[in-house]
């Protein structure tokens, strides 16, 4: 008997069970293995790490509990970069191997917009959700207008005149805390005159852009500006960069603009150093019988704001906090070499053989505003456009290349 019990012991000592002369089973010895939790911008993890002896299948952990103090936790994932959780706190998972798990949690950023007074504000409040160990992410600006008004986007302070306005409505930015934004507005100024006209309708394209029609304009106009807007929001949105419209009647408008009708369209901004550009265009409503022309002098007076605004989006990808004009105003699309190239080349051609008309070379401005217009026209409206043939492909590639930069939020790169 103690002769069998000892075979017993031996057997399982040596990790041997044996039925009938077959071995059925085999102990083996396993490692443990460690499970390290990652904080990953969370504030804290009730266990760092856990350790455990697998069995033939793994071992089973459960999960610790996670805070975030300022924010919300979803769990944990295999990914630190991850946005969504594989694994809640306090699940039962299988482990086999050495494993890193990271807490997943967000952060919510609130912007809220005070009315301040305007007529129309899209929203009070935009948020935005800052992952794991992100310090900041992207909100875009909601519009608002206030009628007959210049827009001078938000600032931290309820005035223009006593904050630099730092984030354009229909921009994005990038945002690290919780803040309080004004929407700010200043009477229209052209010189020394200051323009409040009555609004009879104010159209909205897509959440993107603001446009006025003063009273007085006729609704056939309205309704053909409101397609023509549409219209090219839906091929370009980018074209609008959140620039405020205003169709004015021909008495405000050669009130304000004067020229005897030789002037179509304006493209300005509050030209005061202490702000950023802000880009307003006043339309002349009565231009025109065929659609054509109204879309004529709306994409030129859009490829001013293309061009303008480059320079802030080359030299701003954080919101502006000085001088727009010595730190962007020189970077402008009119500025870069290879725009000035085509230009001076092109100028000097005699007028039959330049390839758009007379008025693009009373400047590079002028020029590149020009060029916007004659590449939509020519190349995406369908009917009654421009010769594509009469359009020199140097100046279309150039072109191209600046309307897919700012097309992709000026990231170059994407561009070549």
């Amino acid at each position: 008997m103690n002769r069998f019990l000892n075979l017993i012991i031996t057997i399982l000592v040596i990790g041997v069970v044996i039925v009938c002369g077959i071995i059925i089973y085999r102990y083996a010895t396993f490692k443990a293995h460690t499970i390290t939790f990652h904080l990953n911008g969370a504030s804290t993890i009730s266990k760092s790490k856990i350790k455990c002896k697998r069995s033939i299948n793994g071992c089973v952990i459960t999960l610790p509990k996670v805070q975030r103090d300022d924010g919300v936790v979803l769990g944990y994932s295999l990914n630190k970069d991850d946005k969504e959780a594989k694994y809640k706190p306090g699940d039962r998972v299988l482990i086999n191997n050495n494993q890193n798990l990271y807490a997943i949690s967000y952060r919510d950023i609130v912007v809220t917009i005070n009315q301040n007074n305007v007529d129309y504000l899209e929203k009070d409040k935009v948020n935005c959700l800052a992952y794991n160990e992100d310090v900041s992410c992207k909100i875009k600006m909601p519009l608002f207008n206030k009628k007959g008004y210049q827009l001078e986007g938000y600032s931290e302070k309820t005035s223009v005149t006593s904050a630099l306005n730092n984030y354009f409505q229909g921009q994005e930015y990038d945002f690290d805390k919780n803040m309080t934004l004004y929407p700010n507005y200043n009477n229209v100024r052209y010189g020394n005159k200051k323009m409040v006209y009555e609004i009879q309708e104010t159209y909205i394209v897509a959440n993107n852009t603001i446009v006025d029609f003063e009273k007085g304009c006729s609704q056939d106009v309205i309704n053909t500006y409101k397609k023509i807007v549409d219209d090219i929001y839906q091929k370009m949105p980018y074209y609008f960069l959140g620039t405020k419209i205003n169709i004015l009647t021909r008495k405000t408008f050669l009130n304000v603009w004067g020229g005897g009708g030789n002037i179509l369209g304006v493209n300005y901004s509050k030209d005061v150093n202490d702000y950023p550009l802000s880009r307003t265009l006043d339309v002349l409503s009565s231009y025109g019988d065929d659609w054509m022309d109204k879309y004529y002098v709306l994409t030129h007076e859009l490829g001013h704001s293309i061009d303008f605004y480059y320079g802030y989006g080359i030299n701003h990808p954080k919101p502006i906090t000085s001088n727009y004009y010595t730190t962007g105003g020189n970077q402008a699309i009119a500025n870069q070499s290879d725009i000035k190239n085509l230009y001076n080349k092109y100028r000097l051609l005699r007028a039959s053989a330049r390839p758009l008309r007379d008025y693009a070379y009373k400047n590079i401005n002028e020029f590149v505003a020009e060029s916007f217009a004659y590449y939509f026209l020519t190349f995406t409206v369908p009917t009654k456009g421009y010769d594509v043939s009469e359009y020199p492909s140097d100046l279309k590639n150039t072109i191209e290349k600046y309307l897919c930069i700012t097309k992709n939020n000026y990231d170059l790169t994407k561009c070549t």
